[in-house]
């Protein structure tokens, strides 16, 4: 069973990936799975998901040797003129909360609360050096106010289109059936999937 590495030190994204990708006939590794210490970073220089998708992708499926996926994400809210964006994980210093926070002060007395998530994954092969993208795109509204505590990120304060709860009040379960990175995830699955027969 071929390996393929998640190019990501955040272990919440790990569980949430590896959760999708079961049933592919890879065998889904962390990078401590291929002695890739705590301290390896990537940095996020991009301009757009897919850019720093690819840098994360490729920096380390060259460091491990083997079938790498990456992504980047980011939360995109209208009434922002899109921000957070590709900035959404260091939009500004501290915790995800605080960033929550900062949002939703943004937010305050605009009647538009229209918001996205979005996520590329990029697919990086080292034996070919070749890079594939898959995205994925989940649309919502702001809450007014941080709620539930089963996410990550901005998931408190996104309520997903259709639901009235958000993204960390519906849980891990119902939401990697859906979100933005699923989608994209799902694309990739297909794909490895397609590959393998």
């Amino acid at each position: 069973m071929p390996d393929l590495l998640i190019a990501t030190q955040n272990k919440h994204k790990q569980a949430e990936i590896q959760a999708i990708l079961v049933n592919t006939m890879y065998n889904v590794i962390s990078p401590n799975d291929v002695s890739i210490p705590d301290s390896f970073d990537v940095k996020e220089t991009g301009h757009t998901y897919a850019e720093n998708a690819e840098l994360k992708a490729i920096a380390f499926g060259r460091a491990a040797k083997v079938l790498t996926v990456a992504d980047d994400s980011g939360f995109s809210v209208e009434a922002l003129s899109g921000k957070p964006g590709v900035f959404s994980k260091r939009y500004i210093p501290g915790t995800d909360e605080d960033r929550n926070n900062k949002i939703l002060q943004e937010m305050r007395g605009k009647k538009n609360v229209a918001a996205a998530f979005i996520t590329v994954l990029c697919l990086y092969d080292p034996e070919t050096n070749i890079t594939l993208y898959f995205e994925g795109r989940v649309k919502g509204s702001v809450s007014s106010q941080i709620k539930g505590t089963a996410g990550f990120g901005y998931d408190p304060i996104f309520i997903p289109e259709g639901y009235t709860q958000t993204f960390a009040e519906l849980g891990q379960e119902l939401k990697n059936r859906f979100s933005h990175r699923a989608q994209a995830l799902a694309k990739l699955k297909e794909h490895l999937l397609m590959v393998q027969n």
